[in-house]
């Protein structure tokens, strides 16, 4: 109860104060969160071979509940050799269904084609979803979601995964608090398979910092670049350093949403109506 209320409640008569005395209702404390923005976007970097895909991963710190907060959580994870996964949702369920991930694809003899993976990266979830389904009691909620971007092929696959199935994504994605703000941003760029990487890490850093209205994304941005290993056949990581982040907070500042003037006005020969 505020402060304001509890006055309120004082300057009452005795016996409407005495009223006033209902019995406070325990509130349980929340589980603690991946309050999250997590993104990924297809894209094409020119090196000295010729043009090699990649795809530039984006996402917050922030874990919490109703009532913390903080940016100490590392919500990127290479499973096997041609996967990564980020994710969000409540953490201690979210990082065990990454061990249930790690368990299938982490021998060196599972190999993603196209025929199959749909069925091996739906078999963690599926598992995790009945294991918690049979539990008796009173349980807290476990709704964990994943972005998941993989080598298939000869191409990258982006996709999300949650307890309701998966879902292909042509040349982006997003799963979180701040997904939609992000996801409609990413709309209006427009990426695909033929944007430059440096465009890229541009309209992952746009589309998470417009994510940020959400009081459940944290501040704090990291960026990590997927690439293809030929010789092995999967995937690698890199992460984008300080100077990297800084230079996009940058260009935000320039090509980002500006400030309204809030003095503009409609001409005169604007504003005629219409007969």
């Amino acid at each position: 109860m505020r402060w304001a209320e509890r006055y309120a409640v004082m300057a009452l008569p005795a016996s409407l104060s005495e009223r006033c005395r209902l019995p406070l209702k325990r509130k349980r404390y929340t589980r603690l969160s991946a309050m999250t923005l997590c993104i990924a976007v297809v894209c094409r970097e020119h090196v000295d071979t010729g043009l090699e895909p990649r795809v530039v991963c984006c996402f917050d710190r922030q874990v919490g509940n109703d009532y913390e907060k903080s940016e100490t959580e590392y919500k990127f994870r290479m499973v096997g050799h041609q996967t990564a996964l980020m994710y969000s949702g409540p953490l201690i369920p979210a990082k065990d269904l990454l061990s249930n991930y790690a368990e299938v694809f982490e021998p060196d003899d599972v190999e993603l084609t196209r025929d199959n993976y749909r069925d091996l990266l739906w078999q963690p979830m599926r598992k995790f979803v009945e294991e918690n389904e049979a539990r008796s009691g009173y349980q807290d909620s476990v709704d964990v979601s994943l972005l998941s971007v993989n080598w298939i092929g000869n191409s990258f696959r982006i996709l999300t995964i949650d307890s309701h199935g998966i879902h292909d994504h042509a040349y982006f994605g997003a799963i979180g608090s701040g997904a939609d703000s992000a996801t409609s941003m990413l709309r209006w760029r427009r990426p695909s398979n033929q944007t430059d990487l440096h465009a890229a890490l541009y309209f992952a850093y746009e589309a998470k910092t417009l994510g940020e209205v959400s009081p459940h994304v944290g501040e704090h941005t990291h960026l990590n670049i997927i690439s293809r290993q030929v010789q092995t056949g999967g995937i690698s990581s890199k992460i984008i350093g300080s100077q990297g982040v800084k230079e996009l907070e940058d260009l935000f500042k320039r090509c980002g949403p500006q400030e309204f003037e809030w003095g503009w006005k409609m001409s005169d020969k604007g504003m005629q109506f219409r007969g």
